[in-house]
């Protein structure tokens, strides 16, 4: 026969664990030391919750309130990154900057929530596409960008078909109302087209220009355009 106290761990009205106390002796706990273990628990209450509120404030840090992937300061600081694991593991890296197509449209005709919640679905479809190793960003007002890790030109560029080609094929329904979205991309890739990351980004940049200024829903590489802008 043994003794054993289970103690819950309380924050807000809610349980977060179980702190379980156990004895081979029986009646082993007594009542001041079961009150002692009740301020132990709370302690440990206070702790979780403090160090989970930390985890939280350091996520809404680097994330986009609105697509909750990675915000623009955050993408930047993580370019950074691969940038310093490329001086020691020479790798690929291709950058892709995605743009939806006259998006002002979309607000202008049905508001700016609408034009919200196609941002939010676009940034949906970006995680089923994207890879889990690729660092998915909003860039900024309807601009995403996609760092691709160990990844060439024609590996980024039959991603960015795949992605261009399923927004282009399945409208959008925001509140009943059908939206047929497209997109342009712009592709750079380290360390064919740029040795900097400042230049990868102002590659995938032009290359994004070229593209919505030669007709929009289309993908072009600095490749393929680096000649003609």
């Amino acid at each position: 026969m043994c003794s054993s106290d289970l103690i819950p761990i309380i924050y807000e009205k809610d349980v977060i664990g179980i702190f379980a106390v156990t004895s081979k002796e029986p009646d082993a706990i007594s009542s001041f030391q079961g009150h002692l273990l009740n301020i132990v628990a709370d302690q440990a209450a206070m702790s979780i919750t403090n160090a989970l509120l930390h985890s939280e404030v350091e996520r809404l840090a680097i994330t986009d309130g609105l697509t909750d992937l990675y915000n623009h300061k955050h993408f930047q600081e993580r370019l950074t990154k691969e940038f310093q694991r490329i001086e020691r593991i020479p790798h690929s890296l291709s950058l892709m900057i995605i743009d939806i197509d006259h998006f002002k449209r979309i607000n202008d005709a049905y508001g700016h929530p609408t034009g919200d919640t196609v941002l939010v679905k676009l940034a949906a479809i970006l995680r089923k596409i994207l890879r889990g190793i690729d660092v998915l960003a909003r860039y900024g007002g309807e601009e995403f960008a996609a760092v691709l890790i160990n990844t060439e030109t024609s590996g980024a560029k039959k991603m960015a078909e795949r992605l261009r080609s399923h927004v282009m094929n399945n409208p959008f329904y925001v509140d009943e109302k059908k939206l047929t979205i497209t997109v342009s991309i712009g592709i750079a890739m380290h360390p064919h087209d740029a040795a900097t990351k400042e230049e990868l980004i102002s590659k995938a940049d032009q290359a994004l220009y070229y593209a919505k200024k030669n007709g929009r829903n289309q993908v072009c590489t600095w490749k393929d355009v680096g000649k003609k802008v």
